[in-house]
């Protein structure tokens, strides 16, 4: 392509040419190269940049002096690209053009035209000097032109390289290269059309077009012949005739083909040949190449050769023909399909004993060159099947594929299976993952099966996986919950994670509502424990009363005004911990006014004593605003305790806070390490510690002892002196500045 600036450069450079060889001539494009069809980052057939991709071609739109792709190298990149070898034996005299831009930062001296005649060993002769070689920075493509020295004329093997130095900004753009001949008059030029195609292998036939333009000298073109050669992995099976010389009752045309090689010899049958002007489809040789086994492109080549015209004259005269495009490789590669299916993995979740769930997955061939067959799509387990088992599916389109799992099939549990797809694509054979879980739709976590899930479920839980007891294997398959929701057939403390926050917050993490009722009746409970609101020292906490103490609590709070807002952050843990977190109500949908706070233990009860305070709650929120939306309690039997909210107690000022009984009770030396006695205070109060027997005799004292709910004092049953004590009762006193307390202890073998 020529811009009227480049079209008249090179009108300019023709007369230069002409009368400095002072004889009338008519020019001829040899070379032309653009990089409009040429894939972006590639380069085009024959060109190489070396070192690799410091070239490459740029995929941009068309800009004032340039189609839409054209070379470009980096300002910071040394290296070069170089042409295909190029013929220019027949050439007299002629020029080398091309346009480029450059960026600012780009250095006008950063470029260097060369030419070798070694098959590019060597590159010693200069065409464009640096400084001669870019244009000034602009936004449009410029013309560069240069003289074709005489060490190039006449020469059938000659490549020329674009080399850049690097060091500098920005980058260069090369477009639209050629060498335009200049010869005697009547100089037509004879090729291929283009030097290069890709080929798809199999048994379809591919037309390469040969061209020949005629200039005005050279017209009429009466004769014209020539020989080809091809590649061995290549069969030429014809010569098609292309519109200019359709009519056989004009033009003869002979062709001989042998093993590898031919002649072509097209002959006029009337007084006048071909006029002057461009023939782009004189001919169409039809090409079969063998089958390409490889997955990697194979190169195959034609190859023109001992290019004969005769003009339309009574004496035969020579028309002249110059080469143009003498090689043309054939890109040839294997039909292939692709396989893509979408997704990767199904999960059917829970499906329900003795049903039945379908799902589906999408296979496609989104990049083949080739029809995708599917031979066979098998699963080793015949309770999961799917349909089609055996299908095609075109380039570019996609198939639907069903999955259906029959639960009734299937054990009680998690299940998971790949289904193969055998398939003609590179990857064959293929394979997706589907799992789910068989269970009763309600009964995940529910392990005492009474149709809810709650903190007897979560402590039986803790006691199975800790290898307390041992459940049922039907029972055990409610709690293996991870990975969620299918499980993996074991039970570990990832499941129990899942089951406590699920039970706090009264949805499984998939937003399934748990099973669970809003409150308890009495007549299903073992006991009462009476939960209230207490200010002790100033601090306002939420406590539970219960004896001899609970393994677990789950309690839902609400505010009573539609406007303030309870959050998670104003309720602090206390005591062993408590869970506190942000509660959707399963009754009233999701609301950030409710919280819920769950406390519970692995082993033993939540404190030593009958109180347990569950949580700090901030002065900011009244009592009467806190409304209890659900609450249950577990004790160390693991039976349900009712727990009934008495709202605020005031407790009364105390010289000295309230003391725990001591636990155990009675203390055996044989068996238990420690006896503990705590204190009924948030936080912790210092006192002087005095053990005496029945007779009043001293046996064990410490002073300033820091004691509190958290940190109660304990005693190994020694005296000071260091031996145990003997069997029987004893008195702890405890005294602080404000008085003391004394608590009895029994001791045992």
């Amino acid at each position: 392509m020529f811009t009227p600036r480049r079209s008249f450069v090179r009108i300019a450079a023709l007369f230069v040419t002409l009368f400095a060889n002072g004889a009338f001539a008519q020019d001829s494009t040899l070379f032309d190269q653009d990089f409009d069809e040429v894939e972006s980052l590639m380069l085009p057939t024959g060109w190489t940049s070396v070192p690799a991709g410091v070239w490459t071609t740029s995929s941009s739109v068309a800009g004032p002096g340039s189609g839409q792709n054209n070379l470009v190298v980096s300002g910071g990149d040394s290296g070069a690209v170089v042409t295909p070898l190029m013929d220019l034996s027949l050439l007299s005299t002629g020029t080398l053009s091309y346009t480029a831009r450059r960026t600012s930062t780009f250095d006008s001296t950063g470029i260097v035209v060369e030419a070798s005649l070694d098959g590019g060993i060597t590159f010693p002769i200069v065409l464009l000097a640096p400084g001669q070689a870019l244009p000034g920075a602009t936004s449009s493509y410029q013309t560069m032109f240069g003289v074709i020295p005489q060490a190039l004329i006449g020469e059938s093997a000659v490549q020329i390289r674009f080399r850049a130095f690097g060091d500098t900004g920005g980058n260069t753009r090369i477009d639209d290269v050629e060498i335009l001949g200049i010869g005697t008059i009547g100089l037509s030029t004879f090729g291929f059309s283009q030097s290069s195609t890709v080929t798809i292998s199999g048994d379809d036939s591919v037309a390469v077009n040969v061209s020949v333009e005629v200039l005005p000298a050279a017209a009429d073109l009466f004769g014209l012949q020539f020989d080809l050669v091809w590649s061995a992995q290549t069969t030429v099976i014809g010569v098609q005739r292309g519109p200019a010389v359709s009519d056989s009752g004009q033009w003869d045309l002979a062709v001989q083909l042998g093993s590898g090689s031919g002649r072509i010899v097209l002959l006029g049958r009337v007084d006048s040949g071909l006029p002057a002007g461009s023939y782009p489809g004189l001919l169409r040789i039809l090409v079969t190449p063998s089958q390409n086994d490889s997955t990697s492109a194979r190169l195959d080549t034609l190859l023109i050769s001992g290019v004969l015209g005769s003009k339309s004259e009574d004496t035969g005269d020579d028309a002249f023909i110059a080469a143009g495009i003498l090689t043309h490789v054939m890109s040839v590669v294997m039909p292939v399909a692709s396989f893509q299916v979408a997704p990767d993995s199904l999960d059917f979740g829970l499906i329900s004993i003795d049903s039945v769930a379908s799902s589906s997955v999408n296979v496609s061939n989104p990049l083949g060159t080739a029809v995708l067959e599917v031979s066979l799509v098998t699963s080793n387990n015949s309770a999961i099947t799917v349909a089609p088992i055996s299908f095609s599916t075109d380039p570019g389109d996609s198939t639907v594929v069903v999955v259906t799992v029959d639960a009734s099939q299937l054990a009680s549990g998690p299940f998971g299976e790949f289904i193969t797809f055998t398939h003609n694509g590179a990857s064959s054979p293929d394979s997706i993952w589907v799992a789910g879980r068989v269970g009763a739709l309600d009964t995940r976590g529910d392990v005492n099966d009474d149709g809810v899930t709650d903190l007897i479920d979560l402590v039986l839980a803790v006691d199975h996986v800790v290898g307390r007891v041992a459940l049922p294997s039907e029972l055990v398959d409610r709690i293996d919950l991870y990975p969620f929701p299918v499980g993996d057939g074991s039970s570990d403390v990832r499941d129990l994670t899942i089951l406590v926050r699920a039970i706090n917050k009264g949805v499984w993490p998939d937003g399934e509502l748990l099973p669970s009722p809003e409150s308890f009746a009495k007549g299903e409970s073992q006991g009462l424990a009476t939960l209230y609101l207490s200010e002790v020292s100033g601090i306002r906490v939420i406590r539970v009363s219960y004896s001899p103490g609970l393994r677990a609590i789950h309690l839902v709070f609400a505010s009573n005004s539609e406007r303030a807002t309870l959050r998670p952050e104003d309720f602090s843990s206390m005591d062993h911990g408590s869970l506190v977190q942000t509660h959707i109500d399963r009754y009233r949908g999701p609301s950030s006014r409710y919280v819920g706070i769950l406390a519970y233990t692995l082993e033993g009860p939540l404190t030593n004593g009958p109180v347990f305070t569950v949580a700090r709650v901030p002065s900011s929120v009244a009592a009467d605003s806190l409304r209890l939306v659900f609450a249950s309690g577990v004790d160390q039997s693991n039976r349900r305790v009712l727990l009934e909210f008495s709202g605020l107690v005031e407790a009364p000022e105390e010289s000295l806070p309230g003391f725990l009984p001591a636990f155990p009770q009675p203390f055996s030396l044989s068996r238990h390490r420690l006896v503990r006695i705590g204190v009924e205070l948030i936080g912790a109060v210092e006192v002087d510690v005095r053990i005496t027997d029945v007779l009043g005799r001293t046996v064990f004292t410490e002073h300033r002892v820091s004691i509190s709910e958290r940190l109660p004092f304990s005693w190994n049953g020694t005296t000071n002196s260091g031996p145990g004590v003997s069997p029987g009762v004893y008195f702890v006193t405890l005294s602080s500045e404000a008085g003391q307390r004394t608590v009895p202890i029994v001791v045992a073998r």
